[in-house]
């Protein structure tokens, strides 16, 4: 079974595709839904995977996205980090890319379910997945 953490501003979205996951052999092993808690989670779960909100730039959260996956990484350069979005935004890929991101998704894609599944194997299977 694949791990995740997901590390996610609200739970509408992953509580939606959870049933989906699991059924593929995807187990969603924690949510975070403050950017500052998600290093403190990945390093008490060490999850295969995690996806993680492309953008935390609000006031309101402690850590802002690039430095959430940047501290990821510096944790475990291995990390294998998915970022999930509303909207596709190229600029927003590439600076992830730059920061050593594995995937992008972006959550009104057609056939989400399947995209999000398939990103994920991949991944996990030592590959990278960017839509467009």
């Amino acid at each position: 079974m694949i791990r995740v953490l997901a590390i996610c501003k609200s739970n509408i979205f992953l509580n939606g595709i959870k049933s989906t996951l699991l059924s593929s052999g995807i187990e969603m092993v924690s949510m975070c839904n403050d950017s500052s808690e998600g290093v403190t989670c990945y390093k008490k779960i060490k999850p295969h995977i995690v996806i993680a909100d492309a953008n935390w730039t609000n006031k309101i959260y402690a850590i802002p996205g690039t430095k959430l996956i940047q501290q990821l990484i510096a944790y475990d350069p291995a990390a294998k980090i998915i970022i999930a979005t509303n909207i596709y935004e190229p600029d927003v890929v590439e600076e992830m890319k730059q920061l050593k991101i594995r995937g992008y998704f972006y959550r009104s894609m057609n056939n989400i379910l399947s995209e999000i599944v398939n990103c994920i194997r991949d991944v996990y299977e030592g590959k990278e997945c960017f839509a467009d």
